[in-house]
């Protein structure tokens, strides 16, 4: 298997200048907090989907990574297809570059479920107390849709499972779904969630639903950060007296 990280994102609500998989966590830039975690028996390369010339802010960073790139801003599932020349497994997990804490034993969690489970697609959920701003999964007649926050009704702001981003695909399914594809006019991009929906319309995707954990938890703004530093600090020190 192989791993896609989709880091092509401006991160323009973190109000700062240095781009978002550039920021600090403990000393640590957030993309290589990313990438550590598939330091695994399961992954045997990791594919980087970037901004034009983006590597070269890069390449002091990490290493032993392959380079796809996003040379238009279209979306998620636009990056996903432009990682997807270089991928030669025929199963690749993908996951956003803005989960900080994301770490080996979760991912090994992850694809060890998928390959004992028999799994064709797999998207990775979380059971959240205050789901606010992450997207929600609503299942309707046994069909999952994931539906971002500021699209939701008021019964689906409701529903506290959620989408954290992490999905592992059967790489020739994309190719049935290319056909299928359409663009959001409202902002001119392809979202990976509507491929996901595709998954699910054609019996092709099971979930994998966690209790909530700060391991799973992306970043969007400065808000969001301080909180999960805050959600880690207090885990850890939990951990510790107990």
């Amino acid at each position: 298997m192989e791993a896609i990280i989709l880091a092509a994102g401006d991160g323009k609500r973190m109000g700062q200048e240095t781009p978002k998989i550039l920021l600090e966590i403990d000393g640590i830039p957030m993309i290589k907090r990313v990438l550590n975690a598939f330091s695994t028996k399961y992954t045997k390369r990791k594919i980087i989907v970037v901004k034009e010339n983006f590597n070269l802010q890069l390449n002091d960073l990490v290493d032993n990574i392959t380079y796809a790139y996003q040379m238009v801003p279209l979306g998620t599932m636009d990056a996903y297809i432009q990682a997807l020349p270089y991928v030669s497994s025929k199963e690749v997990i993908v996951v956003p570059s803005d989960i900080p804490f994301l770490d080996q034993q979760m991912i090994e969690d992850i694809i060890g479920y998928y390959y004992q489970n028999n799994i064709r697609n797999l998207m990775i959920g979380m059971k959240m107390l205050n789901p606010y701003s992450f997207g929600r999964i609503v299942t309707k007649n046994k069909n999952i849709k994931i539906i971002e926050q500021c699209d939701c009704n008021n019964d689906e702001l409701n529903i506290n499972i959620v989408n954290t981003g992490i999905y592992i695909f059967h790489v020739e399914d994309v190719y049935q779904y290319l056909p299928n594809m359409n663009i959001h006019k409202e902002n001119n991009e392809y979202y990976l969630t509507d491929f996901v929906n595709y998954l699910s319309i054609n019996n092709m995707l099971d979930t994998l639903i966690f209790p909530e954990n700060y391991k799973l938890k992306g970043v969007n703004d400065q808000n969001s950060l301080a909180n999960l530093l805050r959600e880690k600090k207090y885990e850890n020190t939990f951990k510790k007296n107990y």
